[in-house]
């Protein structure tokens, strides 16, 4: 299959979103992402580019054309896929292009009137209810909640691996949540997964949120590790920490998962698709309860949590077309 490509003078003109450490992410208004989507391009830096697999970037491009239509569109959904490689002036390869991050994964962050929008990521998540209640930096997600979106992400990663996808820097950077009755994971920052063992870019990991000293990074065991991370901490309300009996008040079995889930050989940690059925169960009996806030117990304020920088509006693309033709369909379905 053919990898769509498009000029950086096709996007229109750029405006300048967001900048993290690998890119700056500007927005495309020539561009719509399947027929509809607003599209936004991320460029990367001149000093990333000598360590840019051009080949890894054009083979996840193309992957979901490669897949069964179930799993592509799929993919397309729930993650934020590359979906066409853009070139410059030198007609080398200098970013790509994806859709826009939906309004339903943002939220109003604060009070007053000019309140700041931010991407709903999984940080916001690991403080105590009642800080993020009072200082209104994000939702005050219940138990059964939280539960719910540990269940979504579960059976996310296990049909992730099936399909040869590792996500490798799993982290609340880079993973956003759906509020509501049954939470959902969304993915942004795709281009830092492994896909059939290969990479974009060299391989990195989020401060606090890595596989023990030594263990290879971007694997199926990592990710595991990371997602019994992250199990412990969404429960305990926390950015830090790897007590598994944060657990145990939701699910005796759950907190026996995440254990065994830091154990340090990875093929001795569960994996995402053993937990999907602890977790079925435990969502049907988790608390509902949302803590009151007491502002007697906050005295110095809560700052929120950094938002990510690197790819803040960044999410899928399966087909591009720019305003007169389409360019490229990388989903021979739609």
């Amino acid at each position: 299959m053919s990898v769509p490509r498009l000029r950086k003078d096709q996007l229109g003109p750029l405006t300048k979103l967001s900048q993290g450490g690998q890119g700056t992410v500007w927005n495309a208004p020539n561009i719509r992402v399947n027929h509809v989507w607003p599209a936004v391009f991320k460029e990367y830096h001149g000093h990333v580019r000598p360590q840019l697999n051009v080949t890894a970037l054009e083979a996840m491009v193309a992957f979901l054309g490669t897949l069964p239509e179930a799993d592509g569109k799929w993919i397309a959904e729930r993650t934020a896929w590359p979906a066409a490689v853009v070139t410059d002036a030198a007609e080398e390869v200098c970013g790509f292009v994806m859709r826009e991050v939906p309004p339903e994964l943002r939220m109003a962050i604060g009070n007053g009137a000019h309140r700041p929008v931010k991407l709903q990521g999984v940080e916001f998540l690991l403080t105590a209810d009642a800080s993020n209640l009072l200082h209104s930096t994000g939702p005050a997600f219940t138990d059964r909640q939280r539960v719910g979106f540990l269940l979504d992400l579960a059976h996310t990663l296990a049909r992730l691996h099936t399909l040869g996808v590792v996500v490798g820097d799993l982290s609340p950077k880079n993973l956003l949540f759906r509020q509501g009755a049954q939470p959902a994971c969304f993915f942004i920052d795709c281009d830092a997964m492994r896909v059939h063992g290969r990479s974009v870019l060299p391989q990195a990991e989020t401060s606090n949120w890595r596989v023990p000293p030594g263990e290879a990074r971007a694997t199926t065991g990592s990710d595991s590790y990371k997602f019994a991370l992250l199990a412990i901490r969404l429960l305990a309300r926390a950015q830090d920490g790897t007590d598994s009996t944060a657990l145990a008040a939701v699910s005796g079995q759950l907190s026996e998962l995440a254990r065994r889930g830091l154990l340090p050989l990875p093929f001795q940690r569960p994996s995402p698709a053993e937990w999907i059925g602890p977790l079925l169960q435990a969502s049907q009996t988790a608390s509902t309860v949302i803590p009151m806030a007491d502002p007697h117990i906050w005295t110095t304020g809560t700052s929120a949590p950094a938002a990510n920088n690197s790819c803040l509006v960044l999410v899928l693309a399966m087909s591009t077309l720019i305003t007169g033709g389409l360019v490229g369909a990388l989903l021979p379905w739609l």
